[in-house]
């Protein structure tokens, strides 16, 4: 319920950018489930390694069907592009590969979804994106889903005390 009003349209349609995000959180999702079965017993950094190296080889591969290289790439451009590839994705899989060592995986995939919810944040703070109050119900149910699948609302139970 949660994902449809987030993503639906009043059509019942889906737009093409939400479907990419919808199949990007199932691969993410299928991410940390593989993650944390390799990474018993294995270094988290040399599994960080071997990830990094095969999309990086990967992308090389398959870039050249998507989009022709650009003829002219500023000097400036390749620190940046080597500070996006080495610090937003190679540290923070690393990161993230060290944390899912020692985290379960439905912990690991809470603690990560957080990521959507302070990218929603910033866009309102700093693009004035606007919330409809059909997205905000969306995020409330999908957020009170998790609190359910995760504490089986055991909050709610009483401790029995001894006297």
């Amino acid at each position: 319920m949660g994902i449809g009003l987030v993503s639906l349209t009043e059509k019942l349609s889906i737009g093409v950018g939400d479907a990419v995000t919808l199949s990007c959180g199932l691969f993410y999702a299928l991410h940390i489930i593989a993650t944390s079965c390799f990474i018993e017993g294995r270094d988290p950094v040399l599994l960080s390694f071997v990830q990094f190296l095969s999309g990086a080889v990967i992308c090389w591969v398959l870039a050249p069907f998507g989009e022709p290289f650009p003829a002219a790439v500023p000097a400036s451009a390749w620190w940046e592009i080597a500070y996006l590839c080495l610090m937003c994705t190679g540290v923070s899989f690393l990161l993230q590969t060290l944390g899912q060592k020692y985290t379960p995986p439905s912990e690991v995939s809470i603690l990560l979804m957080l990521e959507s919810v302070f990218g929603v944040i910033l866009s309102v703070i700093f693009y004035h994106e606007h919330l409809t109050l059909r997205v905000l119900s969306g995020f409330v149910l999908i957020f009170v889903a998790i609190l359910i699948s995760e504490t089986k609302l055991e909050f709610f139970k009483q401790k029995k005390t001894d006297f």
